[in-house]
């Protein structure tokens, strides 16, 4: 058996009972992943269901859309840090992640925690860090526009829906 860490498992609705489990060790790269270090077929069961038998197993999960979801662990590369009205909560993301993904470790910080600690040892290592009023944001490397396919397609919908004309040539209005 296998003892390298998975950090990646897409599931995939085939037929009207059948999922295919495609899974990947830890050092996976994006954008597409690439081939799957192991793949499985389950000929009847239930995303949902092995979604939560993955988040009690450490992972933090998500729903695609209807038929495909994912569960992702492993290095962190995204931490948020909130302040409310009494406290700091800390979140923090898994490499993959996406604008859907929960955060795979969440805690709560008294409110006299050294938030500018915490973000100067981001700094310290390469993460780049945004600050706002009652808050920031820490990525490992460069962040990068969060895009999925739903969101695209919104946007697109939103600009249709706004009457915006590309083909409108607008050197004649001016």
């Amino acid at each position: 058996m296998d003892k390298r860490l998975i950090t990646r498992i897409d599931l995939e609705r085939v037929g009207s009972t059948g999922i295919i489990v495609r899974s990947w060790f830890q050092g996976w790269r994006q954008p597409d992943a690439g081939t799957p270090d192991m793949e499985d077929y389950i000929e009847s069961g239930s995303i949902p269901a092995l979604l939560a038998e993955y988040e009690r197993q450490g992972f933090t999960v998500e729903m695609a859309h209807a038929s495909v979801g994912r569960a992702l662990r492993g290095e962190i590369t995204r931490i948020d840090f909130i302040h409310n009205d009494s406290d700091w909560i800390i979140k923090k993301f898994p490499f993959g992640w996406t604008a859907k993904t929960r955060p795979l470790l969440s805690e709560t910080k008294p409110a006299d925690f050294d938030m500018e600690s915490a973000l100067a040892w981001c700094e310290s290592r390469g993460w780049t860090v945004y600050r706002w009023d009652g808050g920031a944001r820490a990525w490992k490397g460069a962040p990068k526009p969060v895009r999925d396919r739903a969101s695209i397609l919104a946007m697109r919908r939103k600009a249709l829906e706004s009457h915006v004309h590309y083909t409108m040539d607008f050197a004649f209005y001016f």
